[in-house]
């Protein structure tokens, strides 16, 4: 493939065509494979001389290949996610000022979207929760009002553990939204998880400082 080749599979311009050809290069799913001459559409025979542009080809990786094989319902570009986050963010605020029994003070995001690669599965965010309360009887409280809303409105636990953590889970769920390529977890299991030599995340909301805190004492 060359420049010309993306702009027209990707109908954009051949300056975003070479923007798109680097960041497939750079995040390991195409490789260069040979520089060429090619002859330009506008030579007319007997009328005049040939000439001649210069092209970079590029050929898929194996990494590539793999993408390329991948159904296109499991990836998405980086531009829906891009959006995913913005509807995300805009929800937290939404959730902020609701009368759930907790606050969104930290988002963040890790994984693919952090590492730079053109399309993703998922955009995983982790998000931490804070009581909107001064006192235990407050808390207690609260998170009894949200039970009761919950079974008012025809909502069932199958387990009674369910049912304590609906508080908590009613607010994940409604940042979620039913969004399709969006994973909302817990601070706790983000701090908790197994981490590569890829991990990568970064913080939307919050204190960034604490966050790195607390994944260094993970780490310890």
């Amino acid at each position: 493939m060359d420049t010309l080749f993306v702009a027209a599979r990707c109908k954009v311009s051949t300056h975003k065509a070479k923007e798109v050809i680097k960041t497939l290069a750079d995040g390991g799913y195409i490789e260069f494979d040979h520089r060429g001459r090619e002859l330009l559409n506008s030579y007319r025979p007997g009328v005049e001389k040939p000439r001649y542009r210069e092209v970079d080809y590029y050929k898929l990786t194996d990494k590539g290949i793999e993408l390329r094989n991948a159904s296109a319902a499991t990836k998405m570009p980086r531009t829906k996610a891009d959006q995913i986050i913005v509807a995300l963010l805009k929800r937290v605020e939404e959730a902020n000022a609701m009368d759930f029994a907790y606050r969104i003070p930290t988002v963040i995001v890790y994984g693919s979207y952090v590492r730079g690669e053109p399309f993703l599965s998922d955009v995983d965010i982790a998000v931490g929760l804070e009581g909107k309360w001064d006192s235990d009887e407050e808390r207690d409280r609260r998170e009894k009002e949200r039970i009761k809303f919950a079974f008012a409105s025809g909502r069932t636990f199958s387990k009674f553990i369910d049912q304590l953590s609906w508080p908590k889970y009613e607010v994940q769920r409604y940042l979620k939204a039913r969004t399709r390529g969006l994973s909302v977890h817990g601070l706790d299991d983000f701090i908790s998880m197994q981490k590569d030599k890829n991990f990568a995340y970064r913080v939307l909301r919050g204190d960034a400082d604490r966050v790195a805190a607390q994944l260094g004492e993970a780490v310890r």
